[in-house]
């Protein structure tokens, strides 16, 4: 959601606004009450701005929100839509080229494992299935290397 580059940008425009009304960190953290050490540490970059202080500097500037919200990171609309875009693009060049090298085995797909799965949920409810699960349960403790979190409880 925000990275370091993104709090510069906001630290940059915070700067230049400043500038523009002739305002102090000082001034700007009395009118807003904003603690100053925390706009101090917004603008260089040291700190996130919350959600909140970036609504009272869209209020205190009579700049539209959405502005302070970009230049910290938030993504928006469009944005976000071509980031889901890009992603479904990269997941599909990766698919790809593991295809091309042999290394993606496409039987092992979501649908495949869920259905998997599914059978062996059925299997299990079954006599020779609860025999089975029954005379084999400690030697897959054993081979597992112990219970785990959701046995023990």
């Amino acid at each position: 959601m925000c990275n370091e580059r993104n709090n510069l940008q906001l630290g940059v425009m915070l700067k230049v606004l400043l500038k523009e009304h002739s305002l102090s960190m000082r001034k700007f953290s009395i009118q807003t009450g904003i603690d100053i050490a925390a706009i101090s540490r917004i603008i260089s970059g040291k700190q996130l701005a919350r959600p909140k202080h970036l609504q009272q500097f869209a209020e205190f500037f009579g700049v539209p929100a959405e502005r302070f919200f970009e230049a910290a990171g938030y993504i928006f609309g469009q944005q976000k839509e071509e980031l889901d875009s890009d992603i479904h693009a990269s997941v599909e060049t990766i698919q790809e080229v593991l295809l091309s090298a042999n290394l993606l085995d496409m039987q092992y797909t979501k649908n495949r494992v869920e259905q998997k799965l599914a059978n062996y949920e059925d299997y299990a409810q079954t006599e020779e299935g609860q025999r089975i699960i029954l005379e084999n349960y400690h030697e897959k403790i054993q081979q597992v290397g112990g219970l785990g979190p959701l046995l023990m409880s």
